[in-house]
């Protein structure tokens, strides 16, 4: 269906819009058709929690176990993570080791936000 409409000639969907257009095409239909969800109420699963909750907690401890192994990776190596080079060109060791210490206190407040919320989310809070 993609390709047909890269080729179709019509303006804007022709050659002159360049290859990463069906990629951005693609990636937004299906952004679209993810974001679409029945209305509240229309479904529940086990407990009666709505369908969509379930979901996104599962969402949430997905991104609440990326920030924790981020955090245990970090503090393993923060060296690891130091792609701009902050830690690098810093001008002292004490510089650095704040730097890396306000680094670990975001990762911590990030982890109890995505705690607190999940909590919220099951009424457990």
């Amino acid at each position: 269906m993609l390709a047909g409409l890269a080729a179709s000639g019509t303006p804007g969907f022709g050659e002159d819009v360049g290859p990463g257009f069906n990629t951005g095409l693609a990636a937004g239909l299906l952004l679209q058709a993810v974001a679409v969800r029945a209305p509240s109420g229309m479904g529940t699963v086990e407990g009666g929690a709505p369908a969509g909750a379930v979901s996104a907690t599962r969402g949430l401890a997905r991104q609440l176990g990326k920030h924790i192994k981020t955090l245990e990776d970090y503090r393993a190596n923060p060296d690891a993570f130091d792609n701009l080079g902050t830690l690098r060109n810093a001008p002292t060791p004490e510089i650095r080791q704040k730097i890396i210490e306000g680094r670990i206190r975001y990762l911590e407040t990030q982890i109890r936000m995505f705690e607190q919320e999940i909590a919220k989310r099951r009424g457990t809070t």
